[in-house]
């Protein structure tokens, strides 16, 4: 178990930074939700969304055609009117609302951490939550394990917690 948050901490300091040079894709989608949308640009960039459910609506049904295009330019087009923005963070694509983002860019000393959470013998652990000590903001490790957690300081606690196991709290 120690191994496994020695493992997370190590990743919690290394902060993600996004790619230096974005990668441009063609797009066509005619009354596709945004979720089949989200699920090709992950299959022809590499790049992983993470988002609220319950604050973005991935079911509504858009209609794009774009050649050659950045993700960036895509992307804009794609959020237009949902009260969302993004950024992308090493090979993330984090969503939020658009009054969130910019809460979390104004406080100074604020950044976004990552990591993987793995069990004792390296395994990942999908769905394992880890959240801010003391408040509701949270992430959720995807099928590798790996997650993204915004707005932490230096002195921020994280709690990562897996059902089955015994929670960890990690100063960052």
């Amino acid at each position: 178990m120690l191994t496994l948050f020695l493992f997370a901490t190590v990743f919690c300091m290394m902060q993600m930074t996004a790619f230096a040079q974005s990668p441009r894709i063609s797009l066509e989608a005619k009354g596709e939700t945004l979720e089949e949308i989200f699920g090709k640009i992950e299959k022809t960039t590499g790049y992983e969304f993470f988002y609220h459910h319950d604050r973005l609506d991935v079911s509504k049904k858009i209609d794009i055609n774009e050649s050659d295009q950045e993700v960036e330019v895509v992307l804009n087009k794609l959020l237009r009117d949902t009260g969302n923005s993004f950024r992308i963070v090493g090979n993330y694509i984090l969503i939020t609302a658009i009054d969130e983002g910019n809460s979390q860019n104004s406080v100074p000393g604020t950044r976004t951490i990552s990591g993987q959470i793995v069990d004792v013998n390296g395994d990942p652990l999908p769905g394992a939550t880890i959240v801010i000590k003391g408040t509701t903001q949270g992430a959720v490790t995807n099928s590798d394990g790996y997650y993204v957690l915004s707005g932490v300081t230096d002195q921020t606690v994280i709690v990562i917690s897996f059902i089955g196991m015994l929670a960890e709290e990690i100063v960052v």
